[in-house]
Protein backbone atom coordinates (compact mmCIF):
# COMPACT_ATOMS: atom_id res chain seq x y z
CA UNK A 1 0.00 0.00 0.00
CA UNK A 2 1.52 3.32 -1.02
CA UNK A 3 0.57 6.47 -2.13
CA UNK A 4 4.23 7.45 -2.88
CA UNK A 5 4.30 8.37 -6.68
CA UNK A 6 7.97 6.83 -7.19
CA UNK A 7 7.04 3.56 -5.40
CA UNK A 8 3.75 3.18 -7.40
CA UNK A 9 5.43 3.73 -10.49
CA UNK A 10 8.41 1.35 -9.40
CA UNK A 11 5.67 -1.50 -8.39
CA UNK A 12 4.01 -0.85 -11.47
CA UNK A 13 7.13 -1.52 -13.61
CA UNK A 14 8.02 -4.79 -11.34
CA UNK A 15 3.97 -6.27 -11.93
CA UNK A 16 3.22 -5.59 -8.81
CA UNK A 17 -0.25 -4.64 -7.38
CA UNK A 18 -0.47 -1.22 -5.30
CA UNK A 19 -3.51 0.36 -3.58
CA UNK A 20 -4.08 3.28 -1.75
CA UNK A 21 -5.66 4.23 1.55
CA UNK A 22 -9.13 4.86 0.21
CA UNK A 23 -9.30 1.22 -1.41
CA UNK A 24 -8.57 0.15 1.98
CA UNK A 25 -11.09 2.26 3.32
CA UNK A 26 -13.68 0.82 0.99
CA UNK A 27 -12.64 -2.81 1.40
CA UNK A 28 -13.82 -1.74 5.37
CA UNK A 29 -17.24 -0.68 4.19
CA UNK A 30 -17.42 -3.61 2.11
CA UNK A 31 -16.44 -6.14 4.54
CA UNK A 32 -18.77 -4.27 7.01
CA UNK A 33 -16.77 -4.62 9.84
CA UNK A 34 -16.27 -1.24 10.27
CA UNK A 35 -19.32 1.26 10.33
CA UNK A 36 -19.95 3.83 7.93
CA UNK A 37 -19.97 6.46 11.12
CA UNK A 38 -16.80 5.28 11.80
CA UNK A 39 -15.22 5.35 8.21
CA UNK A 40 -16.52 8.68 8.45
CA UNK A 41 -14.84 10.04 11.53
CA UNK A 42 -11.69 8.29 10.52
CA UNK A 43 -11.75 9.90 7.30
CA UNK A 44 -12.52 12.99 8.32
CA UNK A 45 -9.33 13.32 10.08
CA UNK A 46 -7.20 11.85 7.58
CA UNK A 47 -8.44 14.99 5.42
CA UNK A 48 -7.43 17.21 7.82
CA UNK A 49 -4.74 16.74 8.22
CA UNK A 50 -2.06 19.20 7.03
CA UNK A 51 -0.37 16.38 4.90
CA UNK A 52 -3.08 14.97 3.66
CA UNK A 53 -3.15 14.46 -0.31
CA UNK A 54 -5.21 12.59 -1.19
CA UNK A 55 -8.07 13.14 -4.56
CA UNK A 56 -10.85 15.93 -2.74
CA UNK A 57 -13.23 14.40 -5.29
CA UNK A 58 -12.32 11.01 -4.07
CA UNK A 59 -12.74 12.08 -0.56
CA UNK A 60 -16.04 14.04 -0.51
CA UNK A 61 -17.63 11.41 -2.67
CA UNK A 62 -16.67 9.28 0.62
CA UNK A 63 -17.62 11.77 2.86
CA UNK A 64 -20.94 11.90 1.47
CA UNK A 65 -21.59 8.54 1.10
CA UNK A 66 -20.46 7.58 4.42
CA UNK A 67 -22.32 11.07 5.89
CA UNK A 68 -26.02 9.75 5.95
CA UNK A 69 -24.97 7.50 8.72
CA UNK A 70 -23.65 9.42 11.43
Amino acid sequence: MTGDADLRAAAAQKGIVVRGMLWTLDQLELSEKVDRATLHTGLSQIAGHRRCRLPKADLDARLGRWSDSR
